[in-house]
């Protein structure tokens, strides 16, 4: 509750200070305690530190997705794309995984591998809200319509 009074008054410092103590008050909540340092750390752009205390967090794969973001902000791609393919191996956020890959690739301005994961999440996932923003992001941005038996150039 403390650690929260300091955040929502934007004593972050404060507030890590608190949930580095609990760590060592009650390790088995530490997991807890630093996915909410990575949380602050991130909010307030300090984000080497906030992939650091996510890595501390045994919240896989919700962790894994923060810590990309986070590279990705950075624009160390290449560590968030490390992320997001291993993301890919749990099948309950493999949809979100694809989706973030085609987007990191654009981000970097790698538009064919970009087009190539959108295309896959469409493929793979094609009941999925992701295939659907996958699919309208193709026709948006490269003119490119997806159908279920793979994608044709308009």
């Amino acid at each position: 509750v403390i650690a929260g009074i300091y955040t929502d008054s934007g004593q972050h410092d404060k507030a890590i200070e608190v949930y580095r103590e609990l760590i060592t008050i009650a390790p088995p909540e530490a997991s807890t305690w630093y996915w909410n340092i990575g949380g602050i750390y991130e909010y307030t752009n300090r984000l080497k530190l906030a992939i650091q205390a996510y890595r501390q967090s045994d919240r896989y794969p919700k962790a894994y997705f923060q810590m990309a973001k986070c590279h990705r902000k950075l624009k160390e791609y290449t560590e968030a794309l490390t992320l997001y393919h291993q993301a890919l191996a749990t099948e309950k956020v493999a949809p979100d995984a694809a989706l973030a890959i085609g987007y990191t690739y654009e981000e970097q301005s790698k538009k064919k591998d970009a087009i190539k994961w959108f295309q896959r999440t469409c493929k793979l996932y094609p009941r999925t809200r992701n295939a659907s923003k996958a699919h309208a992001h193709l026709q948006k941005e490269y003119g490119i319509s997806v159908t279920l038996g793979g994608s044709r150039e308009k």
